[in-house]
This record gives C-alpha cells, sequence and structure tokens, in this order.
C-alpha cells in the first residue's frame, strides 16, 4: 500500500521545469553549496552529479555502503523513472550508454572510479568560474556541491521511493537486475563496440511498464 500511494501521489504532480548549470565534474572535500538556479515552470532538470549527491546523503545518513557500481545503477534506475513518472530527463543533456557491466552515465562513472569497490567517500564537486565582465584578468573559480534543490518536491519524491525500493541490493544486484532480457539495457549492447547509448525512449518505455506492475502488485 506504501508503494501504491507513494507512486499515486508523484504521478499527481507533473508540472515541467528546467534548470540550467555549466560545470566541469570532479571530487574534493570543499562543502561549499550549490542552490543557484534558473527555472522555467515545474520539474527541473539536473546533471548526474547532483542527483548522486542526493544518493550518497541516503547512504551515508543510514550507515550503508554506496559502491561506484551501485551509485551507477540507482542514478540510472531514478533516471528511467524520472522518464516514466515526470516525464522528465533529469540529467539534462547527459546520456546514458550500455557497457559490459549495464547502463553507465560516463561523467559520472568518471568522476568515481578512483573508489573502485570501495565505499564512496565523497561528494561529487564541481567547478563554478567567476564573472569575468569587469575584470577579464581577473580569472577564478569555487568549488561547489551540486545538490538537489530543497524545494523540488516531485523530484525528491521520485528519488525517496527509489532508495526506499534499491537500496538494500548490492551493485551486482542491480547489474543482474539491468542484464535480464527485455531491458534498454538488453536491447542495446553490442559486445565490442562502445559508446553505446541507451536511449530515452526505451528507457522511458521500459519503466513505464516498472510502474504499471508496481502498481498491480500494490493493489
Amino acid at each position: 500500500m506504501f508503494i501504491k500511494c507513494s507512486i499515486y501521489l508523484i504521478c499527481s504532480r507533473l508540472i515541467p521545469i528546467m534548470i540550467v548549470s555549466i560545470s566541469l565534474s570532479r571530487y574534493t572535500d570543499n562543502t561549499v553549496y550549490l542552490h543557484s538556479t534558473q527555472r522555467e515552470g515545474g520539474i527541473m532538470s539536473y546533471e548526474s552529479s547532483q542527483i548522486a549527491n542526493y544518493f550518497i546523503d541516503k547512504a551515508h545518513s543510514e550507515n550503508i555502503n554506496m559502491s561506484t557500481l551501485k551509485l551507477m545503477k540507482i542514478v540510472y534506475i531514478a533516471h528511467g523513472w524520472g522518464l516514466a513518472v515526470l516525464s522528465k530527463n533529469i540529467l539534462g543533456g547527459e546520456h546514458v550508454e550500455a557497457w559490459q557491466h549495464g547502463p553507465v552515465i560516463p561523467s559520472l562513472y568518471h568522476s568515481f572510479k578512483k573508489f573502485g569497490s570501495n565505499p564512496i567517500k565523497e561528494y561529487a564537486t564541481e567547478f563554478k568560474f567567476n564573472d569575468l565582465d569587469d575584470d577579464p584578468d581577473n580569472f577564478s573559480f569555487d568549488t561547489i556541491i551540486p545538490k538537489v534543490e530543497d524545494s523540488d518536491t516531485n523530484l525528491k519524491q521520485v528519488l525517496d521511493f527509489v532508495w526506499s525500493v534499491y537500496k538494500q541490493y548490492t551493485g551486482f544486484d542491480l547489474v543482474n537486475m539491468t542484464h535480464q532480457a527485455g531491458t534498454p539495457w538488453s536491447d542495446s549492447f553490442k559486445a565490442g563496440e562502445r559508446h553505446v547509448v541507451i536511449e530515452n525512449h526505451k528507457i522511458e518505455t521500459f519503466y513505464k511498464q516498472q510502474v504499471t506492475d508496481f502498481l498491480q502488485k500494490a493493489s
């Protein structure tokens, strides 16, 4: 009943929104937070680093180990639920590729790969370059930790739901799930080929069916 009510609540609040951000992702221990965005009407569009940081926060607060592999899959699954429930690409202009071990967002993988199979201990960070209009010679930037906006309740409901369902699984459990026949990965992966994009329409169609399946099991 909790799952059913949660999905109904999320589905009843669909409004289009947009956030604009230009950044270069990397990692550091810096703790400056980013909350400044530009919007146009309803559900915000983010970069993968912001979604990843939301789940890293969840894992740390619940003392759950978050490996790079697990994070890749949970962010991908959240992307699928965002397409299906919110009708919005929550990863902005980023794409998902079909790698040997499942769906991967390349920029996110390269940011976290240094942790290997060890638990992730740091947040994703970005460089925010300061305005050079007044003094072009005064080049400087700040390091920020991108976060999901507190006011974006629609997206947070989706992310919280995904976390509640999938946090119990290991990275390899999630790999097995995404490798099943009929998944967007299995329909896209080509052995030996690199940079094969999993098209969003495939992801959306698959996760719309997941929504239907969850509702039927919860009824």
